[in-house]
């Protein structure tokens, strides 16, 4: 059995932060990712969407090459963008299936956390490294990990 270190402890957010105005582009993709990662995890459940997801980060990367560099920061700015057209109360695990889908097309090594806090809550949040990608840094505070992808 491999041992798996657990994720560094969140220290900033991008989401706290000014951030760059997305492309259309990037926008209208985190708005495709998230619609696919809603079906998927309708029709598979999580456990199969966990192993593609898994399946994907383990094969060797195809990465979007294109002339500008996407960066983290972007890719937040674009999730956050999308709020405005899709809901997101309860889709926290879709939308990070679709942050870090979206993160790994660009080169971004991201990492999928669930947490629990008490009384009982569950959320799912994305990082890289000490930098949360798809909430506010107190959100990701509020929950202790127990699960990371």
């Amino acid at each position: 059995m491999k041992f798996e270190p657990g994720p560094q402890s969140a220290e900033v957010s991008y989401e706290d932060g000014l951030q760059p105005f997305p492309s259309r582009r990037l926008t209208l993709g985190a708005i495709h990712a998230q619609i696919v990662a809603r079906r998927a995890l309708r029709r598979q459940r999580l456990p199969g969407v966990l192993k593609t997801l898994r399946a994907r980060s383990d094969a060797p990367s195809r990465v979007i090459r294109f002339a500008t560099h996407v960066t983290e920061a972007d890719v937040s700015s674009a999730f956050v963008r999308t709020r405005l057209l899709l809901p997101s109360l309860d889709q926290c695990v879709a939308r990070s299936i679709a942050i870090v889908s979206i993160l790994g097309r660009y080169g971004h090594d991201a990492t999928l956390i669930i947490g629990v806090r008490l009384p009982f809550a569950a959320h799912c949040w994305v990082q890289c490294e000490n930098r949360v990608v798809s909430d506010p840094l107190d959100r990701a505070r509020a929950f202790q990990p127990i699960f990371a992808l």
